[in-house]
């Protein structure tokens, strides 16, 4: 055996005892230290075992690394290596090719186009059957249920949940996965009380477990379910309360993503200046490296309401131009922060801009570049209608 292959088998080996140890204790954060430590040597085995060396114990290990790729901003590069296995392999392993099917999940469901998640779901569940293993089926069943939640497909989510609840081998952190995916359904079902209560608990028991970015992720989903209850200055108070953490923690897509709903929920009770901050902030944050993501299309669109608010319909229109369209293209679709901010952004440019207009304005900033957008959303001086 080679040099490159023993070190190949050494991470692999590393990071399934990291796994494990998360399954068993479901503390998130020791498989997060584990990848920022051992990064670089894993991106030269990763490399190596692509490039003719091993391409099976290379898709172990990729499997192994799991969340990490996100954690720490690098969805496309986790993307582009889960491609290059799930080429590499074919249908072979069915195992493990749903298990990499599950980490292009997690990397699409949550900052990619919400429709490739749901492929990539029905893809890990589809070869999790195949390989028989029902601790890996459990934890497919999740994404593949939220898939249905959010198109608002009760029942065939109620079906997938109940599967993986009757799965004896799920693991402990695929217990606490379900209870999250359980306060959706509460929440799909017009229960939001119980789905907030659901995600407080879940927050505070991430907390009582060190792991950081679940307990990011629950205090996000706690602060929309407030809103969406009316109750929005209590989100902000709690996205207030953890914005040390959102801003000092290493994973930049909660960071953003928590930005850019307080700028939504500041615009929604009229802190207009404090909206506009906030949004600027996410804007500058990404506008070099992921300039067409959909937070920057997020914050320009609650910055957009923002300026309509003061009076500058004309920048206003042109933004959410912009937003719309680049919502449009990557397939996000608007939930309940960014349908609240669009419906009073629409009502207000329509009542204040003559329809001709305004068919132009939004036709004009659809058409923009991103950095075009980018630049007419920090700019200083109010643009004069």
């Amino acid at each position: 055996m080679t040099q490159a292959a023993r070190h190949l088998r050494y991470l692999r080996d590393h990071f399934a005892r990291a796994g494990e140890r998360y399954e068993n204790r479901a503390r998130w954060h020791e498989l997060n230290d584990a990848f920022s430590t051992e990064l670089a040597d894993a991106r030269a085995a990763l490399d190596w075992a692509l490039a003719g060396g091993d391409t099976l114990l290379g898709g172990e290990l990729f499997a192994e690394l799991r969340h990490g790729w996100q954690a720490y901003g690098l969805h496309r590069e986790g993307i582009a290596r889960a491609e290059a296995f799930l080429g590499a392999l074919g249908d072979a392993e069915p195992r493990l090719v749903a298990r990499i099917w599950l980490v292009v999940e997690y990397l699409e469901g949550n900052a990619g186009p919400r429709h490739r998640g749901r492929a990539a779901a029905a893809q890990a569940v589809a070869h999790a059957r195949a390989c028989g293993d029902p601790a890996i089926l459990a934890q497919a069943l999740i994404p593949y249920a939220i898939g249905f939640l959010r198109s608002g497909e009760s029942d065939a989510a109620e079906s997938a949940l109940a599967e993986a609840e009757a799965i004896e081998e799920a693991s402990a952190a695929t217990r606490l996965q379900l209870l999250g995916a359980r306060a959706r359904h509460s929440g799909l079902l017009g229960d939001l009380e119980t789905q907030a209560r659901a995600y407080e608990r879940l927050r505070n028991e991430h907390r009582a477990l060190g792991n950081l970015v679940p307990e990011l992720a629950y205090t996000l989903n706690l602060a929309e379910t407030e809103h969406a209850r009316g109750e929005t200055r209590r989100a902000i108070e709690i996205l207030n309360e953890a914005l040390p953490l959102f801003r000092t923690s290493g994973d930049r897509i909660y960071r953003v993503s928590s930005l850019a709903n307080l700028a939504g929920y500041l615009a929604a009770v009229d802190d207009v200046a404090g909206a506009r901050a906030i949004a600027r902030e996410v804007i500058r944050e990404l506008a070099l490296g992921e300039p067409e993501s959909a937070p920057v299309a997020q914050a320009i669109e609650h910055l957009a309401l923002a300026v309509a608010l003061e009076g500058d319909l004309l920048r206003a229109a042109l933004l959410e131009g912009y937003a719309d369209a680049t919502f449009r293209t990557l397939g996000f679709k608007r939930e309940t922060t960014e349908i609240a901010t669009f419906d009073r952004l629409s009502a207000l440019l329509g009542e204040r801009v003559a329809p001709a207009d305004l068919a132009r304005l939004l036709s004009e900033g659809a058409a923009l570049p991103p950095a075009a957008a980018i630049a007419l959303a920090l700019e200083e001086p109010p643009v004069s209608f």
